[in-house]
């Protein structure tokens, strides 16, 4: 989040609950809300992949592979659209924390 925070303009064009391996519901839940919350922090928007797919893939399907499934509210409340993954980097004044001068090569001016 801290790197994608220091690219301007930086909007999250696709990003899903898939990944290899087996997780619980309570994992995935968690993963998607640690995902949201990272966006959120560090770009200007964000895109689920795609809305509704075949029921072969529900980690793809924001419709019914997570939030009929219980793995981010419907409709995201305010924890979930104004919520920070750590809070602590957020100071309110659009700089970004000493800890990441230096890590993205200057990408404007």
């Amino acid at each position: 989040a801290l790197e994608l925070k220091s690219i301007p303009g930086a909007v999250v064009g696709e990003w899903s609950i898939s990944r290899p391996g087996q997780f619980t519901d309570e994992d995935q839940a968690d993963f998607a809300l640690k995902q949201v919350l990272a966006y959120n922090h560090a770009s200007h928007g964000w895109f689920f992949w795609n809305w509704h797919d075949h029921d072969f893939y529900p980690d793809w399907d924001l419709e019914r592979g997570v939030f009929q499934k219980g793995k981010l509210p419907n409709p995201l409340g305010a924890p979930e659209l104004q919520g920070f993954l750590h809070p602590d980097w957020e100071d309110r004044t659009g700089e970004l924390p000493s800890q990441v001068s230096g890590m993205w090569p200057k990408l404007m001016g």
